[in-house]
């Protein structure tokens, strides 16, 4: 790769490693988001919650609608009751509302650049974008997503418990949970690792090679020396290479960026 994709990955990946997720504490009954695929819509997840306090009214909160995010959810109830918008991104939950439900389509085209941060499905491999479909209760103190999803087989970030991952604090960076990823490989050195995920198992030969990356993280170890472990984790996400962009979306652990799917990097 040439020099100036070089350097965009190097910031990028870089920038990738800041941000670590921040655990809340377990004060009061944790609340759990349980993803499964809708039995009705195709390619279609169903996200559902109880509320552990239904006592007082609270609010549905979509981090991503203040950030020009495009939102991905549909049809909110709670208790088999439609619930309204108030405004972009928030919903008015009632006192005595307990089971909130709502739908994301995920994005199968395969024209969405890792910077728009939608929910997607290739095959097998599916991307949940917390940022644009999965609004947060106002009132929830400790919160977990739990991968309710038949022949999910490998998970990025890896659960604490079956299935069941918790969720960093609404002021750290986004959450991207990825399902039955091809794991390309991994490499590292003293302190480094480095892996990738790809959503195509056969797309391997169209991406920038590992070993540019390590070299690359390794001469900004010296520049930035860290005495503990750092692990950057990149999720490569194909498109038509007319509109692969240096874009990228910085998450908590992970970024999200493009490959062509067919051809060459424009700009490598």
């Amino acid at each position: 790769m040439k020099t100036l994709v070089k350097i965009y990955w190097l910031i990028f990946i870089l920038s990738a490693g800041i941000f670590n997720p921040l655990h809340a504490s377990p004060k009061q009954t944790s609340t759990v988001y349980f993803i499964e695929e809708s039995k009705s819509i195709p390619n279609t997840l169903t996200v559902h919650v109880t509320r552990a306090n239904s006592t007082l009214e609270t609010q549905l909160i979509l981090r991503g609608a203040t950030m020009d995010i495009t939102k991905q959810v549909q049809n909110v109830v709670c208790d088999n009751n439609p619930i309204k918008e108030n405004k972009a991104g928030i919903w008015r939950v009632p006192a005595g509302c307990q089971k909130l439900q709502w739908q994301v389509p995920l994005a199968q085209s395969r024209t969405e650049l890792a910077s728009a941060q939608q929910s997607l499905r290739v095959g097998d491999f599916i991307l949940f974008s917390e940022i644009s479909s999965l609004p947060r209760l106002q009132d929830a103190t400790s919160e977990f997503i739990k991968i309710a999803i038949l022949n999910v087989k490998t998970i990025f970030p890896k659960p604490s418990s079956p299935n069941e991952i918790e969720l960093p604090n609404m002021h750290s960076a986004p959450f991207f949970l990825i399902m039955n990823p091809a794991i390309v490989g991994s490499e590292s050195s003293n302190a480094i690792k480095l892996a990738y995920f790809l959503d195509n198992p056969i797309a391997t030969s169209k991406l920038p090679s590992m070993s540019s990356h390590m070299t690359g993280l390794k001469w900004l170890n010296t520049i930035m020396p860290r005495k503990v472990e750092e692990s950057f984790n990149i999720a490569w996400l194909g498109i038509t290479a007319k509109k692969v962009s240096l874009a990228g979306a910085t998450g908590t652990d992970i970024l999200l960026t493009n490959y062509p799917n067919d051809g060459e990097f424009p700009f490598g």
